[in-house]
């Protein structure tokens, strides 16, 4: 699922991620967030998450890079306590160093913690708190989605 409030992209990736979310990310980049000068992105990855396939991995890194120049700070957190997810944020933050991005990203366990640095960068004219709740009420449109979703409901 994916979200903005005024120069904030929130994905949260709940299932495997796919195609529906990339056109929704390509529409969202060439359209209102277009108009930004700055845009701050703040993907959360919940522990249940499947991992992208590799053309969904390409096609969002290629997007990405695509608007790495108005892109001001990008964090990414891994839900989930444990060797598995420990492990998953040492390896994003070791291949993030190569990937050599010209604007600062970081990995974190918590949205508290993304939405507390990311609150800190120049560009950023939310607090905290209001990241965190724009990551909730992404999370709620995702949790009746997938109820739908079980209750057959279309």
């Amino acid at each position: 699922m994916i979200a903005t409030h005024r120069n904030l992209l929130v994905m949260v990736w709940h299932g495997q991620p796919a195609e529906a979310m990339l056109k929704r990310l390509e529409a969202l980049v060439q359209g209102p967030l277009e108009q930004q000068d700055s845009v701050l992105t703040l993907t959360v990855i919940e522990q249940s998450a499947a991992p992208p396939s590799a053309d969904i991995r390409k096609a969002i890194a290629r997007l990405m890079d695509s608007k790495a120049n108005r892109i001001r700070a990008s964090a990414l957190v891994f839900e989930g306590n444990g060797f598995r997810a420990s492990t998953v944020r040492s390896v994003a933050t070791g291949l993030s160093l190569l990937a050599r991005r010209p604007y600062p990203h970081r990995t974190f366990a918590t949205v508290k913690e993304a939405a507390m640095w990311l609150s800190l960068e120049d560009h950023c004219a939310l607090e905290p708190d209001d990241i965190a709740a724009v990551v909730q009420r992404t999370r709620k449109v995702v949790e009746s989605h997938s109820l739908v979703q079980r209750e057959g409901v279309t």
